[in-house]
């Protein structure tokens, strides 16, 4: 028989067969091998029985298999024949297709686990390999691009999505049990760049679920979720809660003793994911108009998908303001940091006593000197543990007095009524032709209170407003009353992709597309107004 009508033989036996004589039918396939003959049948699609398997949810000949390799390798014997009669995990149909597919597309998430058993005895590293099979099961690719996530994306899934997720990383901690919030953050990290993937079309996951209409697939991808670690003695469960419940966890955790991390989402929100979102509702919409060529049931599958789709795009939206708002936060308070110095109190260590007599001796010494000479002893006891030293050295020097406030001096720039920024020097030009106060007390007032810089610099609606003047100097000068790093100005694309996140570029974009036209509304007033 050839290896062709043994796996046609095995596929009819899974298609039609029941769990309760499937395994004497299989039984009676190989025992009949040798004796039937080589046979020629057509090869088809190349559809092996593990595929067939996987697609009908038939657990039962994955544990069949499963058995007879365990059963060849106690024997020694080769595994060959198996692999032609069944074939390969990694083995894909003429479409691209992989077991795996299959198993995902059919929601059978039992299948992934028993598809990585048979896959480790073909390995010899059965057990410390098998979170890297695993993962390489989900990210496997057919010819169009898609991974086993996607077809369960796609299917709306969201029960097998979060089965492989907690699969994944109890199979993590059981390779690697001592490093709990490590491995946990590792296997995360590599979940994430699965959802990532891209097909042939440039969809992700999330695309793909957004686009066929499943929220509750999407809410899995974008919110941050949290997991329970129970240790004991030989293992480590764990426990992945999906959504943030932080208060019934923290109770949970302190009655059970168990430590709970958070874990960030699986995929960030972009603009590209919400253009993808619109236009499929664009897409959708147009199908709708033309609802009289089809059927009832069609467009009632038309207008739910619709309307999931559409509370998938509401649900990213707000994502989308809650990344660009922490985005911006982020900028601001790095620019604030870098324009403000801390003065860090240094903690000496203690020394051998001979060390600590020497350097009493030179301080009282010093004392001296410094007493008829008029000048205090500023020498810091290392030995002592007091206020200043010791271990609340930070509490002394946060609630230390301030000595003496640090004097602003008046900006070089004065704000009009219209809200225009301009210099002293273009405002005695702009006298010539507008007859408008410039509101210079309320600037300096603005300037010279604290809170106000605060207010000021929480905001980008003043960056890159006026940035060209009439020298360099005014443009240091304004940058500097703006509190901001002219280098944010003159970033290069490179550095722009190597400093900053996916999340605060998309940001930035946003802020100076909106930005720019306020810039040509503005300069639409001031030519208005100097006509006048």
């Amino acid at each position: 028989m050839s290896v062709a009508c043994l796996r046609k033989s095995i596929c009819s036996v899974i298609e039609s067969a029941g769990t309760t004589d499937i395994v004497s039918e299989l039984d009676n396939i190989f025992l009949n091998y040798e004796s039937l003959g080589s046979d020629w049948c057509e090869e088809g699609d190349n559809v092996t029985p593990l595929m067939l398997a996987c697609d009908k949810c038939n657990s039962e000949a994955l544990i069949y298999l499963r058995n007879q390799m365990s059963a060849f390798t106690n024997y020694s014997q080769p595994t060959d024949l198996l692999i032609d009669a069944w074939g390969h995990p990694d083995e894909a149909s003429s479409h691209g297709n992989r077991a795996s597919h299959h198993a995902l597309a059919a929601g059978f998430s039992e299948g992934l686990d028993l598809l990585e058993n048979i896959w480790g005895f073909f390995e010899e590293e059965s057990h410390g390999g098998r979170l890297r099979r695993y993962l390489s099961l989900l990210s496997q690719t057919n010819h169009n691009g898609d991974t086993p996530l996607m077809m369960a994306c796609v299917n709306g899934r969201d029960d097998v999505v979060q089965c492989l997720l907690q699969r994944s990383v109890q199979l993590a901690l059981s390779t690697r049990p001592a490093d709990t919030k490590a491995t946990v953050n590792e296997t995360w990290q590599l979940l994430k760049d699965i959802f990532r993937m891209r097909n042939s079309e440039e969809c992700t996951a999330l695309n793909l679920a957004s686009g066929h209409g499943h929220p509750g697939i999407v809410k899995i991808l974008i919110e941050p979720h949290n997991i329970e670690l129970n240790s004991n003695d030989e293992s480590v469960e764990a426990n992945l809660i999906f959504g943030e419940k932080k208060n019934t966890m923290a109770d949970e955790a302190n009655e059970t003793n168990s430590t709970v991390h958070k874990l960030n989402p699986l995929a960030e929100v972009t603009f590209t994911d919400i253009d993808f979102c619109k236009k499929t509702l664009g897409d959708l919409d147009t199908r709708l108009k033309f609802k009289d060529r089809f059927k009832v049931a069609v467009i009632e599958k038309i207008s739910l998908q619709r309307k999931n789709t559409n509370e998938c795009l509401a649900m990213m939206e707000v994502e989308l303001d809650r990344l660009a708002t922490n985005a911006a936060n982020e900028l601001l308070l790095l620019e604030n940091l870098s324009t403000t110095s801390i003065a860090i109190p240094i903690i000496f260590k203690g020394t051998s006593k001979r060390v600590k007599i020497k350097k009493r001796q030179r301080r009282n010494t010093r004392g001296k000197r410094g007493i008829d000479a008029g000048v205090p002893d500023s020498v810091v006891d290392a030995t002592r543990s007091d206020s200043a030293t010791g271990e609340n050295c930070w509490d002394f020097v946060k609630n230390e007095p301030k000595t003496g406030e640090f004097s602003l001096q008046s900006s070089p720039f004065v704000t009009l009524q219209d809200g225009t920024l301009i210099s002293k020097h273009q405002k005695s030009e702009f006298d010539s032709h507008i007859d408008i106060l410039a509101d210079k007390a309320s600037f300096d007032n603005v300037i010279t209170d604290e809170s106000n810089i605060n207010k000021e610099a929480k905001t980008f609606q003043r960056i890159l407003t006026h940035s060209i003047s009439k020298t360099d100097c005014e443009k240091a000068a304004l940058m500097e009353s703006l509190c901001l790093n002219p280098a944010m100005l003159l970033l290069s694309p490179h550095g722009m992709a190597v400093d900053m996140s996916p999340c605060q570029l998309d940001a930035i974009e946003s802020i100076l597309n909106h930005q720019l036209k306020a810039t040509k509304e503005a300069q639409k007033i001031q030519r208005r107004l100097l006509k006048k």
